[in-house]
């Protein structure tokens, strides 16, 4: 959470879980691990689910940058590119990573020293359709017939265009936020209630040479302490 301050905004929820013993058995046995101990990476567990798909690299990019990622064949995967232009499903970024020696000697992180773990990072929608699979194929052990796969197929391809549909709603925002501060320079609305954009729309009118929330929310700068960079949720 520390690590992901200047990202706030962007980010719905973080989870964590220690993998149940039962749970790590049954992987083992499954994917047949001869080295389970070096082989069974998420012991430990993170999840990181953003509001828009548009902000999930770069949430990866920061992890990557302060951590040492696991690049060895078939550990740290970009799912996302493992679908093809037509194809629809999991879609989610499984980052290997341990901590760097200078934060594994802090005492408050030194029992992760030395110790590799995953972390997930996707969107709302897609955290949907990765729940969804994992309950009803994945966990559920049933090989299921081509029709019904393509009928799943046909459901992860609708959370795409829905969470695109939702991510266009920033796009609005602004052009309302802009309209505001235009109307606002003109000396218009005056005494029309505030609302989040017209607020946001007056501060960058009366000071246009300042850094305003949707400038800070650009360049991921950390808000000053007492002020919502949440207001920025639509």
């Amino acid at each position: 959470r520390s690590l992901l301050e200047e990202h706030a905004a962007c980010i719905y929820k973080i989870e964590s879980r220690a993998k149940d013993p039962d749970s790590a058995n049954l992987k083992i046995l499954r994917k047949r691990y001869r080295y389970a101990s070096a082989q069974l990476t998420d012991k430990i567990g993170v999840r990181i689910i953003t509001y828009h798909p548009i902000d999930v690299d770069k949430i990866v990019e920061r992890i990557k940058a302060e951590t040492q990622v696991d690049y060895r064949r078939g550990r740290t995967v970009d799912k996302r590119r493992e679908l093809g232009p037509r194809s629809f499903g999991y879609r989610s970024v499984h980052l290997i990573i341990r901590l760097k020696p200078r934060d594994a000697k802090r005492m408050e992180f030194s029992p992760l020293a030395g110790i590799w773990f995953e972390i997930q990072v996707r969107s709302m929608f897609e955290h949907a359709w990765a729940e969804i699979d994992h309950e009803v194929t994945y966990k559920s052990g049933i090989l299921y017939p081509d029709e019904v796969i393509r009928r799943f197929a046909a459901i992860a391809g609708t959370l795409e265009i829905v969470g695109g549909a939702f991510y266009s709603f920033r796009d609005e925002r602004n052009r309302l936020i802009e309209t505001y501060r235009d109307r606002y320079d003109k000396g218009l609305d005056k005494k029309k209630p505030f609302d989040s954009a017209r607020l946001i729309g007056f501060m960058e009118a009366l000071f246009p040479n300042r850094p305003g929330w949707r400038k800070m929310e650009e360049n991921h700068t950390p808000f000053p302490p007492g002020s919502n960079p949440h207001v920025l949720r639509l």
